[in-house]
């Protein structure tokens, strides 16, 4: 059911009053709620070209495109460098381009952990959780789930412990 304020409060086509809050006009019968697709909930995917642009051309400062916060400590981060230069450790141009060549590579970091992250076949907590619900539905479903995690996500806390859960599930056969 659409949201409260996603209901029209006056109809577009004749014009009648939905004081009840109705999803359909009374008087004509068209459609008074705007239909929320899953896709606008979802937040939208960020260019990675822009992301680099932007991060190559202000430094640290274009990172706020992906995360203001991150960006905050990459500012910092490199502020200390520049206090460097200052005291004529690091050379100033190397240090600008330092700065743009991290900071590039620190954007399509965030991006690429933002998409894994909106992703849950690349997220093995979200795979974790699905097959421990699987397991009071089917437990040999669970122990696939389990397995396909161990082969995804090899050498992981999350592979360890879809090992132990398989462990357990086979105990209590």
């Amino acid at each position: 059911m659409p949201a409260e304020n996603a209901i029209a409060s006056v109809c577009d086509y004749c014009g009648r009053k939905n004081e009840e809050r109705l999803l359909h006009c009374t008087g004509c019968g068209t459609p008074l709620a705007k239909e929320i697709l899953e896709d606008e909930l979802q937040p939208k995917k960020k260019s990675k070209i822009l992301a680099a642009l932007l991060a190559g051309i202000i430094g640290p400062l274009g990172v706020c495109y992906v995360n203001v916060e991150k960006a905050v400590y990459l500012w910092l981060g490199m502020l200390v460098v520049g206090f460097l230069c200052l005291g004529g450790h690091v050379h100033i141009g190397f240090a600008f381009l330092l700065s743009r060549i991290v900071s590039v590579g620190r954007a399509l970091t965030l991006l690429q952990e933002q998409e894994i992250a909106l992703d849950p076949k690349q997220n093995p907590q979200f795979l974790l959780d699905q097959a421990a619900r699987m397991e009071n539905v089917d437990k040999l479903k669970a122990i696939v789930a389990y397995e396909e995690i161990i082969q995804q996500f090899p050498n992981t806390k999350e592979s360890d412990e879809a090992s132990r859960n398989i462990a357990v599930l086979k105990c209590a056969k």
